[in-house]
């Protein structure tokens, strides 16, 4: 195939790969072979995590992880990395901008990868970039391929161009199915938030609306959702943060309980957003506020404590010894039936008992 041939088809599949007719991995296996390279990555940086993605063609699956565990992603190891970070959008950099020394000095774990990999000549670009979100694009020379033409360079540099637009249109689609998922919590009568990784409110329900109108417990400053009273603000930050770790338990992690100026509860659950595909550019997180009467709240601080609960399975149980059904829960927490109903398993192994009147029998008794 002639290289103008290689070259459209390249430009035709980061084009599917925008609105899901493609694969990211086909997109980059194409700019790998326009340029003469091995590796054509894609990378995601947001601040919960670090790095949110990472695609790399022509290398090891387990290189992936390796890179992380050797700080790879760290811009205080990796030069490559730190000067994406201070680089423009649409800046095109390569190794004339690293310093490959002083990394290996920095990790001599990264300085192993990056022998054992045969990583040569880098070509990177900075395609997308917002407060909460960098994304970046670059071709790998195998060590024995020495440098990168001049003709090399210039058609990676043009493919960036579509790269870009491509990774724009990809996040503007995402925009719209959050808008879209905040319509359907409106359509159910409930409150609900979507935030990026910097907790920047991305869409809301009307109801969410009007509870930071209120601001009893959430406010929005400069757009960031952030807790209305000082004391309630680590936790909903780690909660928040919790949602993004992808190492996280996510039965232990992603709900907080905050509180108005009066001590009333809002229980605050927080899940993951759904990619469109198996990769999500921007990522996003469903943050689910309700009411919580004293009775619950009470019955499900004593619970964590004398069970181990986690604040899911303590609300739930509370719940439990209320009344309510595992599908009146789903229903006040905004979770599935199904997911309370798989907490509760969890729930009956660590308080010994077999069915719900068990439960509620000693969670009342704790009362």
């Amino acid at each position: 195939m002639r290289a103008a041939e290689t070259h459209a088809e390249a430009i035709r599949l980061i084009e599917n790969a925008a609105v899901s007719r493609a694969t990211w991995q086909s997109a980059l296996e194409a700019i790998a072979v326009v340029t003469g390279c091995r590796t054509a990555q894609l990378i995601g940086f947001d601040p919960a995590s670090g790095v949110s993605f990472n695609i790399m063609t022509g290398m090891d699956p387990e290189a992936l992880p390796e890179f992380i565990r050797s700080g790879g992603a760290d811009p205080r190891i990796n030069s490559r990395v730190r000067t994406g970070f201070v680089r423009s959008e649409m800046d095109v950099f390569d190794d004339a901008s690293f310093t490959p020394r002083l990394d290996a000095m920095r990790s001599p774990e990264f300085a192993d990868w990056i022998e054992r990999n045969s990583i040569g000549y880098s070509r990177l670009v900075n395609l997308f970039r917002e407060d909460d979100c960098l994304i970046g694009a670059g071709v790998l020379r195998d060590s024995s391929q020495g440098d990168m033409p001049a003709e090399q360079r210039k058609r990676f540099d043009a493919l960036a161009r579509t790269l870009s637009k491509a990774v724009k249109t990809r996040v503007a689609l995402e925009g719209e199915q959050e808008r879209l998922v905040a319509g359907t919590f409106e359509a159910i009568g409930k409150a609900a938030f979507v935030c990026a990784a910097d907790r920047r409110i991305l869409a809301m329900s009307p109801l969410a609306e009007d509870m930071l109108r209120r601001g009893n417990w959430l406010v929005a400053s400069n757009g960031i959702l952030v807790a209305a009273h000082h004391a309630s603000a680590t936790d909903l930050a780690l909660a928040h943060t919790d949602a993004f770790d992808s190492n996280a338990d996510r039965r232990a992690h992603g709900a907080t309980v905050l509180r108005d100026r009066n001590g009333s509860p809002l229980f605050v659950r927080f899940q993951p957003f759904p990619a469109i595909e198996a990769l999500r550019i921007r990522r996003a997180v469903l943050v689910l506020p309700s009411l919580l009467n004293r009775r619950v709240e009470d019955l499900a601080a004593v619970a964590r404590q004398v069970f181990g609960f986690t604040a899911t399975e303590a609300l739930i149980a509370a719940h439990i010894a209320n009344g309510a059904g595992p599908r009146a829960i789903a229903r006040l927490t905004g979770s599935a039936e199904s997911t309370v109903r798989s907490h509760l398993k969890r729930i009956y192994f660590k308080a010994h008992v077999r069915t719900q009147v068990e439960l509620a029998t000693i969670m009342t008794g704790l009362a």
